[in-house]
């Protein structure tokens, strides 16, 4: 039997598909669309071997167009492009605890490697170890604010504490009274509005785009990590997996509902400022999803498939003076 997908995300910048599952099975995809939605052609298969373990982490270094991947054996591997294949850059094990979370900074300069024992470990894109430190709590998730200049490392308690970029630590991130302590977290998502050329400067002082994500189905939203009036809902789900989608105004968690018997298997959309736009139903449980770089089709890992869907908005348009006006994307474009 072909082995399950675990991981599954979509380079924004360049298209590739990159999925994961068990016994170290990893490769990357490209997909060329023709005109009709549903004609594809594979254009890029290519198997990653050196990986043994369930691979758990898979993130995209944009910038430089780096793949990181890493399994539950503790084996990272940073991969990139030579000519029209992939290979194997740099390999790390510590060998000494599990590791939580890999995240790269905005810039794509710096990576941040959290370990369950809360040792954390920042080098930079050439390989070189920056700095690493203890830390006198458990780490579960990461995350770099999009100026690279704070991280945020949520503990298993559910707490989250900011840090300087070198480590030292600043203060609590305040949470809504209703987030009980002991709440799993399961990601700490932070659009970067200054990657989005459709979106103003001022972006982030007017829409949320730090996403807290418990896996209970708690979502908290903030404009910043010192945000007074974060914003929080319940997505009613077990949820497995979240992304923000490319332009920062929807977000999509994956997971099953919290019914004991007769689970349903289901994506739900929100606004930025937690609003539901949208349910998709599906039929089996999801592991992972990836969003396409124009935000109009997404990539959804399910048992040992990937099935893909077309995201249809609505759209915006107007009628005056005999006259129809309508503003769309199109699916090959990133404008």
């Amino acid at each position: 039997m072909p082995n399950p997908i675990s991981q599954l995300t979509w380079c924004i910048e360049k298209g590739y598909i990159a999925c994961g599952g068990d016994n170290g099975m990893q490769s990357v995809l490209k997909l060329e669309f023709g005109k009709a939605d549903s004609q594809s052609t594979l254009s890029m298969n290519q198997a990653l071997p050196g990986h043994s373990g369930t691979i758990q982490i898979c993130v995209w270094n944009e910038v430089h167009q780096k793949l990181t991947t890493c399994d539950d054996k503790g084996l990272i591997i940073v991969w990139t492009m030579q000519g029209n294949k992939w290979y194997e850059e740099m390999i790390n094990n510590r060998n000494k605890s599990v590791i939580k979370d890999i995240k790269w900074s905005s810039n794509g300069e710096k990576v941040c490697i959290v370990y369950e024992d809360g040792n954390v470990i920042v080098g930079s894109v050439e390989g070189d170890r920056l700095w690493g430190k203890d830390l006198d709590h458990g780490i579960s998730v990461t995350e770099w604010s999009p100026d690279g200049r704070l991280m945020l490392m949520g503990t298993p308690t559910g707490e989250i504490k900011v840090y300087d970029y070198l480590g030292n630590y600043l203060f609590p991130l305040k949470m809504c009274s209703q987030i009980s302590d002991g709440s799993s977290l399961l990601a700490i998502l932070w659009f970067d509005s200054s990657n989005c050329t459709t979106l103003p400067d001022n972006y982030s002082e007017i829409f949320p785009t730090l996403c807290i994500v418990y896996e209970n189905g708690k979502v908290q939203l903030m404009k910043s990590e010192s945000d007074d009036s974060p914003i929080l809902f319940d997505v009613g789900l077990k949820i497995k997996c979240a992304r923000w989608f490319p332009q920062g105004s929807v977000l999509a968690f994956g997971g099953f509902t919290n019914e004991d018997t007769d689970k349903k298997h289901e994506i739900r959309f929100y606004t930025s400022k937690g609003i539901l736009l949208h349910v998709l139903k599906l039929s089996n449980p999801i592991s992972s999803f990836g969003i396409e770089g124009n935000g109009m089709r997404m990539a959804l890992g399910i048992q040992n498939e990937i099935l893909f869907a077309n995201v249809q908005y609505d759209y915006l348009f107007t009628y005056f003076n005999g006259t129809l006006v309508y503003a769309y994307q199109k699916s090959e474009r990133q404008d």
